[in-house]
């Protein structure tokens, strides 16, 4: 079965942390493999904001106009092809989390999310109010450079940022979704978190300061969503 989406992604922040392959192994399921970089396994806490989300040739749906999200996700290979693997998206609309939730099979969660921008700083904070899972909460503030760069091939920016595949789970079946955007335009930030917990959806512990902090303004996005790997 086939979902054809499209979207923009806007004010994306990244918040990359190293963590033991051995962990991220355990929390996966079968066929399901941690992607590493230099030996390490990474997390990375996504705050977002995403925009017109609808099916392609139909217009807008009431409720998907934007939407503030925030996720915790890693990196994995299914039968030696690179992917992402989200183990929580948490936005505040149970319109959208039901719907994303079915079409997808992703674990989105109903959350208190906002988020705005004062004098070119972004704020945005996180509490997850869903019985589902474990309870998550994320606050910061995060100020991007001007100067943008591109990932280059091979190198730790293109691992964590050039993904054009996510994972999921249905029941004993891996669904994925193929996803196309232009490559990120990237930007260092300067960031001051003061809370993170969303950590423990995937059974870690992370610290307040990322290993790696990056940014990119916007990109619009088409997906293709399928029913397996």
């Amino acid at each position: 079965m086939l979902y054809p989406l499209a979207m923009w992604w806007r004010d994306v922040a990244f918040f990359h942390y190293r963590v033991n392959p051995d962990a991220i192994e355990r929390s996966l399921p079968s066929g399901v493999e941690p992607d590493c970089y230099d030996g390490s396994a990474w997390l990375s806490v996504v705050p977002f904001r995403l925009t017109e989300v609808h099916v392609r040739g139909l217009p807008v749906l009431p409720g998907f106009r934007e939407i503030p999200e925030i996720n915790l996700r890693t990196y994995v290979r299914v039968r030696d092809r690179p992917g992402i693997w989200f183990y929580s998206l948490d936005v505040k609309n149970a319109i959208v989390v039901d719907a994303a939730r079915i079409a997808t099979a992703v674990p989105y969660f109903r959350a208190r999310v906002e988020t705005f921008e004062r004098n070119g700083t972004i704020v945005f904070e996180s509490e997850r109010r869903d019985a589902r899972t474990v309870a998550g909460r994320f606050r910061a503030e995060y100020r991007p450079a001007v100067e943008r760069r591109s990932a280059a091939p091979g190198s730790i920016d293109a691992f964590l940022h050039e993904r054009y595949r996510f994972y999921s789970a249905r029941g004993r079946r891996i669904v994925t979704a193929e996803v196309r955007h232009e490559p990120w335009s990237l930007q260092n930030l300067e960031v001051a978190i003061g809370e993170n917990t969303l950590g423990a959806t995937a059974g870690c512990t992370l610290p307040l300061e990322p290993d790696i902090a990056t940014f990119g303004r916007g990109v619009r996005v088409t997906a293709s969503l399928t029913t397996n790997a």
